[in-house]
């Protein structure tokens, strides 16, 4: 059987190193080390949320345009109303043009 002390030895790891770590790992202090890096990852309620989130800010938007296009259509219809209703009342055989005068 071959020893690990002269191997272990050479790669720079002593015994008293090995032991420091492992009385490091069973005290909960080297916990840390494992941790995943970088970003937690995303909640599954928060991942199945986002599309139906988007969809309805996405309505929203369309419904507020919808809402201004017809606000700017109320406005037009009633300028043209506006335009095109008589100014004055016409009786029968009266004509407001200026040729009608002459006659």
């Amino acid at each position: 059987m071959k020893s690990r002390g002269p191997s272990s030895q050479k790669g720079g790891l002593y015994f008293s190193s090995l032991t420091n770590w492992h009385c490091l790992r069973d005290q909960g202090t080297l916990e840390t080390l494992y941790r995943p890096r970088g970003r937690k990852p995303t909640p599954a309620l928060e991942v199945e949320n986002a599309e139906p989130r988007r969809r309805l800010a996405k309505a929203g938007a369309e419904l507020d345009k919808a809402r201004a296009v017809i606000e700017a259509q109320g406005n037009v219809f009633a300028l043209l109303g506006r335009l095109l209703e008589p100014r004055g009342e016409v009786g029968p055989g009266k004509s407001t043009s200026k040729w009608s005068k002459r006659l």
